[in-house]
Order: structure tokens, then C-alpha cells, then sequence
């Protein structure tokens, strides 16, 4: 049985992983909307917006991580977990200089639609690495907890 205070960070871990994958669904349909659009200004203002929320909450996660956040207790518990933790923790530099891209692509975007197929590759690109991510995550928490988080990784 899992004690309240665990439970609690469980639940927070899996709210904000099901906070990201919607992020990621909603940049998803947005893409498509400005594909379908043929990259009108107002489906990419609207997609550019999104892709910032998404920037910012990766920032916020990261640095949560990085100050012990979500893995210290996992970690506390399974210290085996340690380079494996410690892999994801050297992804982010990797994972926020690839955002960083995207971002500059979605706001030329705006201005010049002929960029919009080389968004949509790196998007797609970068939602495999991060789910990837997020995957490996989830397992390190569900092993060192012995339970499942209802992600369906």
C-alpha cells in the first residue's frame, strides 16, 4: 500500500505527464489545421501559440527535474534507477535546443508559409523523442513504485 504523501506525488506525476500528452494532441490538430489551411497566418498564429505553452511547460518540467522534482523520490526509493534518471537528465539540453528551433520555424511560419512543411517534420520529429522521453520516465516511477501510472506506456 502506498502511502498518502507517494500517492500524492504519484498523482502529481501523472497529471502533469497527461497535461503534456494534451499539449502535444492539441499541437497535433493544430498542425494538421494549418497544413489543411496550406499555412494560413491565423492556423499558424494559433499553432505558434501552442508551441510556446509547450516550450514553457517543458522549461517548468525540466527544471523541476533537474532540482531533484520528480525523480529524487523514485530514485530515494530505487537507486538502481540512478543512470537511467540520470540519461533522461542529459536529454534536456538536447530536447530544449530542439524546441528552441521548432520555435524560431513557427514564427517564421507566420510570414513565410513555405516553411511550414520543415515545422511539421521537426514537430513530429520532436514529439517521438519526447514521448520517448516521457516513456522512460513513467517506467522508472511505475518500477520504483511497483505500480502503474495509467499512461499505457
Amino acid at each position: 500500500m502506498i502511502d498518502a504523501r507517494l500517492y500524492a506525488y504519484i498523482e502529481g506525476v501523472r497529471a502533469d505527464h497527461l497535461e503534456l500528452r494534451a499539449m502535444v494532441r492539441e499541437i497535433e490538430k493544430l498542425l494538421a489545421a494549418a497544413q489543411a489551411a496550406r499555412w494560413a497566418t491565423v492556423e499558424v498564429q494559433a499553432l505558434l501559440a501552442a508551441v510556446e505553452d509547450l516550450d514553457r511547460h517543458l522549461r517548468e518540467h525540466f527544471a523541476e527535474e533537474e532540482a531533484g522534482g520528480y525523480m529524487e523520490e523514485a530514485l530515494a526509493i530505487a537507486p538502481r534507477f540512478g543512470p537511467q534518471a540520470q540519461r533522461l537528465v542529459n536529454e534536456h539540453p538536447v530536447m530544449l535546443q530542439q524546441m528552441a528551433q521548432i520555435l524560431d520555424m513557427a514564427r517564421r511560419c507566420v510570414t513565410q508559409s513555405q516553411v511550414g512543411p520543415e515545422l511539421s517534420r521537426l514537430l513530429r520529429e520532436f514529439f517521438t523523442t519526447l514521448r520517448a522521453h516521457d516513456a522512460a520516465e513513467n517506467r522508472i516511477i511505475q518500477e520504483a513504485f511497483n505500480t502503474d501510472l495509467g499512461l499505457n506506456d
